[in-house]
């Protein structure tokens, strides 16, 4: 193939080791470009993760180059990638030195702007860059002052807008902020008035034929599949924002009401932390953190409900898939969880608070005409899962 005709795309993101929603929609959306028409050149900090075997053949991968190892460590891109303990121990006592002497005595822009000058550059030109895992992090000012393009975009993933001062030094040198919901477009707009007229709603792209079939894979974990009562499972980080704390109490709660079920967590995090917390209220038969799972999706769909009890979001990527595989849904009352469900039409919105989710939870346990109800219109009751548009927004910055 001729590739000198073809447009060429930049992609810059973290790594795909933490397979988390940001991740799922960039693999998404890689496998929906027509590569008879593009080149693409996925630029990764660490060229990790075994998500790399899915992305497609004809997507050129990178790794980002600083002068020296010293510099890429300072992005913290090898905090516990060491298999030796002693070695990452003497990684983290190192980044505390260097945050004590050079960091924590400038700003994140003097800081990031003084790592560019560490970092090698490149002389190809490209037709579009995207910061596509957005966050307010170094690949902001990467594609913004390191990269050469016709156009830039930078991709915003949450409600909670992080290192808005980085926004403000780097995004004169965007054409183009695509925001995964309205309501993280609203947010931005009001944050960034000067941007506002450049900013746009990209919904993450899903294949919903893809969900489907990676959830019919044979489930072979025993401990799910002979639970007893219920069986609630909720996908995500296990942090504050993913609201994991709001769904152990919730779980005690129901656990008090003697209600049968088993709560499985699914996601990366402190596991520690959350155990401990779990044990103190003793719920180590009911709650259950099964950590990172390759293919969480069987669960998903030999679930009864699907919870997410999130404090914020920016569009939740598995939200959506318990969408695709019809699911009773609980999510709390957050905006951008109200672009995907209707309160009492395909799903329940409640409040971020254990006593509200138990309590919506409760009222699918016991009301068999509302499960009903909304197992009919889950899959079929806008929103409408569709994202032939979206990938369009992307195109109508090449042509």
């Amino acid at each position: 193939m001729d590739t000198t005709q073809l447009k060429r795309i930049l992609i810059c993101h973290s790594s795909l080791e933490h397979k988390a929603g940001t991740e799922q929609a960039m693999l998404h959306l890689l496998k929906a470009i027509d590569y008879k028409k593009i080149d693409v050149t996925l630029l990764l900090l660490r060229k990790k993760g075994d998500w790399l075997s899915e992305i497609p053949a004809s997507v050129h991968i990178v790794e980002f180059n600083a002068l020296s190892w010293v510099y890429k460590a300072f992005l913290h891109e090898y905090a516990n990638s060491f298999n030796n303990k002693l070695l990452n121990y003497i990684y983290r006592v190192y980044m505390k030195l260097v945050e004590f002497i050079f960091v924590n005595k400038h700003t994140q822009v003097e800081n990031y702007n003084y790592l560019l000058q560490k970092s090698k550059q490149t002389d190809t030109e490209y037709d579009l860059a995207c910061d596509f895992y957005g966050y307010g992090y170094f690949l902001t000012a990467f594609v913004a002052k390191a990269i050469k393009a016709k156009h830039k975009a930078l991709w915003l993933h949450s409600e909670v807008l992080p290192a808005p001062e980085l926004t403000q030094a780097y995004g004169g040198y965007f054409d183009k902020f695509f925001c995964v919901s309205e309501a993280v477009q609203v947010v931005f707009d009001r944050t960034f008035p000067e941007f506002s007229k450049c900013s746009e709603v990209f919904y993450n792209i899903i294949n919903p034929m893809q969900v489907r079939e990676r959830a019919d894979f044979p489930l072979k974990d025993d401990v799910f599949t002979s639970s007893n009562g219920y069986r609630i499972v909720t996908l995500g980080r296990l942090t504050g924002q993913k609201g994991i704390d709001i769904a152990i109490q919730a779980a005690l709660i129901l656990l008090k009401k003697g209600h049968s079920f088993r709560w499985f967590f699914i996601g990366a995090g402190n596991l520690e932390k959350y155990q401990r917390m779990i044990n103190e209220n003793g719920l180590e038969t009911v709650f259950i953190l099964l950590g990172l799972k390759d293919n969480p999706l069987p669960y998903v769909k030999n679930a009864d409900y699907y919870v997410q009890p999130s404090r914020f979001e920016g569009y939740s990527v598995s939200l959506l898939e318990a969408r695709i595989l019809g699911k009773l849904i609980i999510a709390t009352d957050i905006p951008s969880n109200k672009e995907q469900i209707i309160d009492g039409v395909n799903g329940l919105l409640t409040n971020k608070t254990p006593e509200e989710v138990a309590k919506a939870i409760e009222r699918l346990m016991t009301d068999i005409e509302l499960k009903d109800h909304l197992i009919k219109n889950i899959t079929q009751v806008a929103p409408a899962i569709t994202f032939e548009k979206e990938i369009d927004k992307l195109y109508r910055l090449l042509y």
